[in-house]
Formats: structure tokens, sequence, C-alpha cells
């Protein structure tokens, strides 16, 4: 969490310390200068809070003629405001005021400060623009909410896959299944099945295809099928979970025993989850191959 601090505008281009440390980055020692990084607008005060890793990128305030705004200053484009670097990558702040800067990352592609925003509550910020991605995060509290979405509901999905399956499409053994029992014959199915957890905001469909082989009072099956589920998180984020699974079940009728079956099953799947990270940029996450493994045992 940023610590906000209060300052008095001086009539002074940048901080000494800030124009300092430009120095010794960008020239050698024995050519050393002073430069002046300009106001915004009709301004005539603006110091500065922040220094990229090669000096090159340098953020803070300037009085723009009317009130005080966050700058963001680089050799090639001069001063410009934070709000206009944005917009230049195509992105909208809306009705935010960014009022000042006070730090910038190591690369200069992410800015930080505070501002007010819409409903007129002072707020931090965090601005983006680089090959990464761009835009702009002004709800802190919920961004902070997305990191619990982002490590619970994911594995609630799996779960979620692997449920759909073993208590869904197989909430009966084989032997109850429907299909024609008889002495050392084979069987094949097909079955597909969709849910949806409101909790989660999660939405499930798999597609199953399999075979089965009668020995005696037992019945042997195996199956491939294909899942997918999505889910919606907070600030448009969300993810995505595709990939396979292998369903094996061993069933058996007791002859001594009337109606009781017996049957043991196996599930294991691989998936490619891409989250969505909401925040400044919605790019997708590499795909991650997590492998989920159950076991059922009924009678």
């Amino acid at each position: 969490m940023l610590a906000k601090t209060h300052r008095r505008a001086r009539p002074f281009a940048f901080k000494p310390l800030a124009a300092a440390l430009l120095g010794a980055l960008a020239l050698p020692a024995q050519s050393a200068e002073f430069t002046g990084l300009g106001f915004l607008g009709t301004g005539t005060s603006s110091w500065a809070t922040g220094v990229s890793a090669d000096g090159s990128v340098v953020v803070g305030t300037s009085d723009n003629g009317s009130a005080t705004e966050a700058f963001r200053w680089t050799q090639a484009t001069g001063m410009q405001s934070v709000k206009n670097w944005l917009a230049g990558a195509g992105v909208s702040i809306g009705a935010w005021r960014l009022t000042e800067a006070t730090g910038v990352n190591g690369n200069g592609t992410v800015v930080v400060g505070y501002g007010t925003d819409p409903s007129g509550n002072d707020q931090a910020w965090l601005a983006r623009v680089g090959p990464a991605g761009s835009g702009f995060l002004g709800n802190i509290p919920a961004f902070n909410a997305t990191l619990v979405e982002t490590g619970s509901r994911a594995a609630q999905a799996g779960a979620g896959i692997s449920n759909l399956t073993m208590f869904g499409a197989h909430h009966r053994s084989l032997l109850d299944s429907g299909l024609a029992r008889t002495q050392d014959g084979a069987c094949a199915w097909a079955t597909a099945d969709a849910a949806r957890h409101d909790k989660t905001d999660t939405r499930m469909e798999l597609a199953e295809v399999g075979v089965c082989k009668d020995i005696g009072s037992a019945r042997l099956g195996a199956g491939v099928g294909q899942a997918w589920a999505r889910q919606d998180w907070s600030l448009s984020g969300g993810a995505k979970y595709d990939g396979q699974y292998l369903y094996l079940e061993a069933a058996n009728a007791f002859a001594n025993v009337k109606g009781l079956e017996g049957s043991l099953a196996g599930y294991y799947g691989r998936f490619d989850t891409r989250l969505n990270r909401p925040g400044p940029s919605h790019s997708p996450s590499a795909p991650m191959p997590p492998a989920t493994a159950v076991m059922r045992l009924g009678a």
C-alpha cells in the first residue's frame, strides 16, 4: 500500500535529489548538467518524485495552471500528463483526476500515485503502458479481492470438473447404467453433462465416450472425455479450463446378495488453465497444466 504524503508546491523544476540522480545516471561525471523538466499547461511549478532505473523516465506532479496533475517525462516526449500518456495507448480513465504521481518502476512502464475517483474520493491508482499490456487500475480493494479469487476459485473449478464426471455423468455404476449385460459381452457408451456453480460463477461441460466388457458377473469399462470450465471474476477477470480425462471403472454384481453391486472408479485429467488476471492489463497468463486424480468406491 502506498503511503500518501502531502507536499508543498515549489517554484523549482524538480527536487535537487532527482536532478542529481538524473545527471549521475545519464551523463558522464565531467559533463553533468542541470535539465529542467518543464510544466504542464500554463503551470509555473513542478516537482519529481520518481525516476526509472536508467534515469530515462521521471514522474511527479506539476501545476497545470488550475490544479496539480501527475506527469511522466522522457527526453523524447517531454513532460506529459499521465492521463494523456494513457490516452496515447488507448486507455481512458473516465472521470478520474490524477493529481500526483509518486513512483515509477524500473523500466518506466508502470506509474503509481494518488488522485480523485469519479465519486470524489481520494484513491491510489496504478497505470501501465508497455508490451505486457496497457491499462489503469483505480479500485485497489477490488483488485486485492481478486488475489483471493485466483487462488481459491481456480482450485474449485478443477474439483468441479472431476465431480461433474464422477457424480454427474457417472452417478450410477456401469452395471446400473441401462446397458444390457450378457455373458462375456461388450458394450459402449456416449454421454454429456453440464452444470453451473452459482457461488463461484463457474460453468462446466463435458463429453465422453467409452467401451465396456462383461466378464462373468463383473463389468470393466474405460472412457475418455473432453471437459471445459469457465469462471467470471471481479474487474472483468476470469479463467478458462480445457482438457481431457480418462475414466476407468470395475463393477461387480454379487450373486449371493440380490440387488447388491459394488464398483471402483478412477478418474485422471489434465487441463490447460488460462487465468485472465484483472488489473492494468487483462492479458491472459501462459497455460498451466494441472492434473486431477479421483477414486470412488461404492456399493
